[in-house]
């Protein structure tokens, strides 16, 4: 088991492209329907940003491979939930608020909805019969999924770990299209058990990071198998593909599957030692740091703008370009005071909050027995000798 969780630029990288691609989809998304006699690189244009859904995964697979990979990196210090709950918190809840009261002030009527993000269930706020949404609704899964996912982390093996992660994998990718299909379409692809996958594969590629030596002979097949570079380009090609057949009913569906699959494979690179000199560049991993109050605040921007200049008009392609400028900047300011006025503010506050064992011998206590709260003794082993010490 690794000691440590490197940096790896490239993925911070990755992350700042989805975020980008997010704001631009969002941006695209108040423009106007296009008449047929629109200029066919204007429509290419508006076909890519179909994708919304896409990077939306993205963010799903990144948070699955670092949260799971930070759990095993700290499951034997016994103040594991106390450290991964505040680290979560501080990172989280400022900018979260933030968010909460702009909704508030731009949307009239969103008590109810405020109250389901505040609990965390917001992507199911269609069941609550509240007809809101935002992009909240991705972090409400994703904190669902750590209520439970750290307690499994440390009470398993990370062999086991790994396993109950592709089976989460599994369950989603084959649970959609069977909904879907025997359903009508009635797919609300905002549920959670719809949304797997991503974190299950990013745990997953985790896993094969921090303890490649105990997965075992079955899982590191799997692993073989999707390392394949056949099945990688047939899955990227199909991805180009699937935007330009609208009336392909499992396009939503498809592209999920296979931006998780792309978003794993890229990790699995990244892991085993493959760089791509872009990714790590300086403005990319700038635009990684504020990345997550960008994608938190951007919508709130976009909505000032249409609501005070009217919506982009795409057939005006300078002007269209001139107010995307201007949202962009705009977006990034905000999100850059936030790190730093806000977000790392918050950050500072974890020496106050963070526990560390009170020596080296509880932790060893901990790894021993996990579940032994008690005092007690532990044989700890160096070599061929055996010393015994007392825990008090």
């Amino acid at each position: 088991m690794r000691k440590r969780v490197e940096f790896f630029p490239e993925l911070a990288g990755l992350r700042a492209l989805a975020a980008l691609f997010v704001c631009f989809y969002h941006f695209v998304e108040t423009v106007p329907p296009l008449p047929s006699t629109v200029h066919p690189l204007i429509r290419t244009l508006a076909t890519v940003v179909t994708h919304d859904y896409v990077t939306v995964d993205v963010f799903f697979v990144l948070s699955g491979f670092h949260i799971t990979a930070l759990l095993l990196r700290d499951r034997a210090n016994p103040h594991l939930f106390n450290n991964f709950y505040w680290r979560r918190a501080l990172r989280i809840v400022p900018v979260f608020l933030i968010a909460l009261g702009l909704f508030w002030y731009v949307v009239p009527h969103s008590g109810a909805y405020l109250v389901l993000c505040v609990l965390l269930v917001a992507n199911f706020s269609i069941r609550f019969g509240v007809q809101m949404t935002s992009a909240i609704w991705t972090l409400c899964i994703e904190e669902q999924f750590y209520l439970v996912w750290p307690q499994a982390v440390r009470r398993c093996k990370a062999k086991t770990i790994a396993w109950i992660a592709f089976w989460l994998s599994l369950f989603s990718t084959v649970l959609r299209p069977l909904v879907f299909r025997f359903h009508h379409g009635a797919l609300n692809p905002q549920y959670t058990f719809y949304r797997l996958d991503g974190l299950g594969l990013g745990a997953m590629a985790a896993c094969a990071y921090m303890a490649p030596e105990e997965l075992g002979k079955g899982l590191t097949r799997i692993l073989k198998f999707m390392e394949s570079q056949t099945l990688l380009c047939v899955a990227a090609a199909a991805l180009l593909v699937v935007p330009d057949f609208p009336g392909f009913r499992y396009q939503p569906i498809a592209s999920i599957s296979l931006t998780c699959f792309l978003t794993f494979r890229f990790i699995y690179a990244t892991i085993r030692g493959q760089k791509v000199r872009f990714m790590s560049s300086r403005p990319l991993l700038f635009m990684a740091s504020i990345s997550y109050s960008l994608y938190m605040y951007h919508s709130f921007i976009i909505n000032y703008f249409v609501v005070h200049y009217g919506p982009p008009n795409m057939l005006h392609p300078w002007a269209f370009l001139g107010w995307g400028v201007v949202i962009f900047a705009c977006s990034i300011a905000a999100a850059t005071a936030s790190l730093y006025l806000i977000e790392k503010p918050a950050q500072r506050l974890r020496p106050y909050v963070l526990r560390s064992p009170a020596n080296m011998r509880e932790a060893l206590v901990t790894q021993t027995n996990p579940g032994k709260k008690e005092p007690g003794r532990v044989q700890i082993k160096t070599g061929s000798r055996a010393s015994s010490s007392t825990i008090s």
